[in-house]
């Protein structure tokens, strides 16, 4: 009986570890995609304000 206590909760600590494992990997690949997000933001504003004021000089 208790082996197979022993066996239930492994498999649960194992799924869990899992699980944050994955979760973990979610958010830094969601934090990753914002800021290359942001980046391209960035970038397009600065190039959209330099053509901006080479066509007004």
């Amino acid at each position: 009986m208790l082996d197979l206590l022993l066996t239930i909760v492994a498999i649960v600590a194992v799924l869990a570890v899992s699980f944050v494992i994955k979760a973990v990997v979610v958010i830094c690949e969601e934090r990753e995609e914002t800021a290359s997000a942001s980046d391209l933001y960035t970038s397009a504003v600065s190039r959209h304000t330099t053509s901006h004021k080479k066509a007004v000089a």
